[in-house]
């Protein structure tokens, strides 16, 4: 799955915001009840790379992924299994996603 996403805040601003996102994702739980565990980051200059494991009920699934943060734009690619459609749909997943970027990028 792929997000584009426009901000305004520049490449530096925007790496530091989803930097602190993943930390803000432990704490929360996105769609109502899914639950973010072992999150893990790398970032390579203005790339990320992450994953974590998504937990709902019984079910536990591992997400993957990149987010690369320009000047003015977000990419993020999710390897999103097929046994996702468990925790949420993909229509879900995008617009959780969307909310959070919003979230992160409006309150400049």
């Amino acid at each position: 799955m792929e997000i584009i996403y426009s901000h305004k805040l520049g490449k530096e601003r925007g790496i530091s915001r989803i930097d602190h996102f993943l930390k803000k994702l432990t704490k929360d739980q996105l769609l109502g009840e899914v639950e973010i565990r072992d999150p893990k980051k790398e970032w390579i200059d203005n790339i990320m790379y992450f994953e974590f494991i998504a937990v709902r009920g019984a079910f536990r699934i591992k997400l993957s992924g990149t987010i690369e943060v320009n000047d003015s734009q977000i990419n993020l690619e999710l390897n999103l299994p097929f046994l996702a459609s468990v925790l949420a749909t993909e229509e879900e997943i995008v617009e959780e996603i969307n909310k959070q970027l919003d979230e992160l990028f409006q309150n400049s």
